[in-house]
């Protein structure tokens, strides 16, 4: 797939997903945010949008983000556990290995018993936590 290629796919990508700074901010770019977790959460499922009176985040052009009025406990099951993964990021965090592990870390079972949270979220994690190294690759 060649550059042009490639650059028309994200065009596309975030023609249809108008939130996609949060994601490379957060993901890509390494940027630490209290409420991480739930803002990927909720990005993941479609539940952020732009221009929200009770926003969360701001990007870097200013544009604000909050949670659509659907992301709550009562309807998305990976509400109450991307809180959970906000509050105790910096113990899950720390106990991501530095290197990119080669078999599953210990903290996967600890992630996979956290209600709506499974392990693609944690690779997901993983991803977050190395992406500064895979966008060097």
């Amino acid at each position: 797939m060649s550059i042009d290629e490639l650059s028309k796919l994200e065009k596309e990508f975030n023609d249809l997903n108008p939130c996609f700074s949060i994601y490379e901010e957060l993901v890509w770019s390494g940027q630490q945010h209290p409420q991480k977790f739930e803002l990927l959460g909720a990005w993941e499922t479609n539940n952020l949008q732009s221009s929200s009176k009770d926003f969360k985040y701001i990007d870097r052009n200013g544009i604000k983000y909050g949670f659509k009025p659907r992301w709550n406990k009562n309807v998305s099951q990976k509400y109450q556990g991307c809180q959970k993964l906000s509050k105790e990021q910096d113990f899950i965090n720390d106990r991501i290995p530095q290197e990119f592990p080669m078999r599953e870390p210990e903290i996967l079972d600890y992630i996979k018993s956290i209600h709506g949270i499974g392990p693609v979220f944690f690779y997901f994690l993983l991803t977050c936590r190395h992406s500064k190294y895979l966008s060097n690759v």
